[in-house]
């Protein structure tokens, strides 16, 4: 049973994560070119860091912190966004300039224009998904290394 388990079972459960991690950051991508297929470009003003709380307490882990940006739409609304990329240290200062990209008719769903903002999260999950895949794909062809 443990043969068939290391065999078969474990190489399947390493396959399928990878694969649905694949599939989650293919997803994410298509939304994100979407969003910048439609999005507009201004620039908006760090107006204070909100402090995002360790998503653990007493873990050992550091706040972090996201940038909450204000930012002049073309119709002429002020519009105010907390970024949902926080870190620590901060990457943005209260003051500083930053690319904003927002959608005319959900401006309130604006992303500052970074890496970091944008693509982060399918480079996550499509780094993980890779790893899975590879060693799913590796017991399953090569076994479990005895």
């Amino acid at each position: 049973m443990e043969e068939f388990f290391l065999d078969y079972v474990l190489p399947l459960i390493f396959l399928m994560t990878g694969i649905a991690l694949l599939v989650s950051a293919a997803y994410r991508r298509a939304q994100t070119l979407a969003f910048l297929a439609r999005a507009r470009e201004t620039t908006g003003e760090v107006i204070a860091l909100e402090e995002v709380p360790p998503q653990e307490p007493g873990a050992g882990e550091l706040e972090t912190y996201a940038p909450v940006v204000v930012f002049t739409a073309d119709n002429g609304r002020k519009v105010k966004f907390t970024s949902m990329a926080s870190s620590y240290p901060p990457r943005y200062a209260v003051g500083d300039s930053v690319p904003v990209l927002y959608e005319a008719n959900r401006a309130d769903q604006a992303r500052i224009h970074s890496f970091h903002d944008l693509w982060i999260m399918p480079a996550l999950f499509g780094g993980l998904g890779l790893a899975f895949t590879a060693v799913g794909a590796g017991l399953l062809i090569f076994g479990v290394p005895a």
